[in-house]
């Protein structure tokens, strides 16, 4: 028979048996983003690396593959696992995958540990659209006119990717997309118009040359039914770089559209970079789990932009987003004029000088904004706001919300406009 306090000390062996079986860091690393995924067997998930450290170099991981800045693992059995990155500059960072089996996974709902930079997850529709299966592989830039695997990389001086069949799949498999590489400006590296039911999946998106700006990522223009996901966009440029735009094309507009589990970001030498915007009717549309930074050397650099200005919006949903901003002024994580918007648990990190904000509902025709449990961290001079009300109707509850200013002059939560009514804050 064991002495008295046996079940103790075992117990106790136990978890330091565990905590030396977990992966150690040997040095350190700047996690703006969260480092915990979900995702399933046998599917791709990429990660942004520039994301987790403090300096852009050459980096390292003891699992996946490494292609620049972004790390892909492809899992292939079910459980936690673990991948630790390391940088040339001697940082590490330890990403944590939950891997579980498709019955597993709920296709419908957001699940709160996918707030990630880079997440590889199916909704309902997007596994109708997968079950037409792919039927061709693709290995140039060219107009797509049935479901297709890309099988290398490919690259273009001007834009690579047309899409204008309805019921297409368009998977990257992985593989990278190098557009405007003649420094042009104004091109775009997928266009996907006038169709309904396209998924677009699994591309590295890059900009291959500084010159020129107005540089779009993807384009999207009166597209039903659709879905943007697991993607990585990098743009490059001077100014008025876009990840995805929306807009229309002949009065007509998109519909039902699910932009998803992406990594986008906007960089250009000057300022008015976007994550991911548009300025045209769009009645169904959701903005989720997605990592977004917007980085310019001047003023306008926001995370997410629409002004619809029209009143038949019936759910604009942005949720579970990581937002980031660098600039100087008039930085905005999110600015919405749009109907029927709800905007709930997305984190935020806007840097700047004067006048940032985390979130701005605005216009006039504004009404039925309800904005929720989001993190918004300010980092800028003076004239700052958490929540910049520019609209009415607008419901605001369980915020959290943290300024750190230089001088004074900000505001947690207030109103950029005059006339606005019917708030409620709590």
């Amino acid at each position: 028979m064991g002495k008295k306090g046996e079940p103790a000390v075992l117990v106790i062996f136990l978890v330091l048996l565990l905590y030396s079986c977990a992966p150690k860091l040997t040095g350190y690393a700047v996690a703006d983003a969260p480092s915990t995924f979900v995702t399933q067997v046998n599917t791709t998930l990429m990660i942004d690396l520039t994301a987790y450290f403090s300096e852009n170099s050459t980096f390292t991981s003891d699992a996946g593959t490494i292609d620049d800045t972004v790390l892909t693992y492809i899992p292939t059995s079910v459980g936690e696992q673990y991948i630790v990155a390391t940088s040339s500059t001697g940082e590490s960072v330890l990403f944590t995958i939950n891997v579980v089996d498709e019955s597993s996974l709920n296709k419908t709902s957001q699940n709160p540990e996918t707030t990630s930079p880079a997440i590889s997850r199916e909704t309902a529709d997007e596994r109708e659209t997968f079950d037409r299966g792919i039927t061709g592989d693709l290995g140039e830039c060219t107009t797509v006119n049935a479901s297709s695997t890309l099988t290398t990389d490919i690259s273009a001086s001007g834009d690579c990717i047309i899409i204008a069949t309805s019921n297409t799949v368009f998977d990257c498999n992985g593989h990278r997309i190098t557009w405007d590489t003649g420094g042009g400006g104004s091109d775009v590296a997928i266009r996907a118009e006038n169709a309904t039911s396209v998924t677009i999946k699994n591309c590295v998106i890059v900009d291959g040359n500084s010159g020129g700006g107005t540089g779009i990522g993807m384009r999207l223009s009166n597209l039903n039914h659709s879905i943007v996901t697991n993607n990585t966009i990098q743009t490059n440029g001077t100014s008025s770089n876009t990840g995805i735009i929306i807009n229309s094309v002949s009065s007509s507009y998109s519909d039902n559209l699910t932009i998803a589990n992406n990594t986008i970001k906007t960089w250009g030498s000057a300022g008015s970079n976007i994550g991911i915007g548009g300025s045209v009717t769009i009645p169904n549309m959701t903005v989720t789990g997605n990592f977004i930074y917007s980085d310019g050397t001047t003023s306008g650099n926001d995370g997410i932009s629409f002004n619809f200005n029209v009143d038949n919006v019936s759910s604009f949903r942005i949720a579970d987003n990581y937002i980031r901003t660098n600039g100087t002024t008039s930085q905005r994580g999110i600015i919405a004029a749009v109907y029927n918007s709800t905007i709930v648990n997305n984190t935020f990190l806007i840097n700047g000088t004067a006048g940032i904000i985390g979130i701005q509902p605005s216009g006039n025709v504004h009404y039925g904004a309800y904005i929720s449990n989001n993190t918004i961290q300010l980092k800028g001079t003076t004239g700052g706001f958490g929540i910049a009300i520019g609209s009415s109707n607008v419901t605001i509850s369980g915020n959290q919300i943290d300024i750190n200013s230089t001088t004074t002059s900000n505001t947690g939560i207030g109103f950029a406009s005059a006339g606005v009514k019917n708030n409620t804050i709590s």
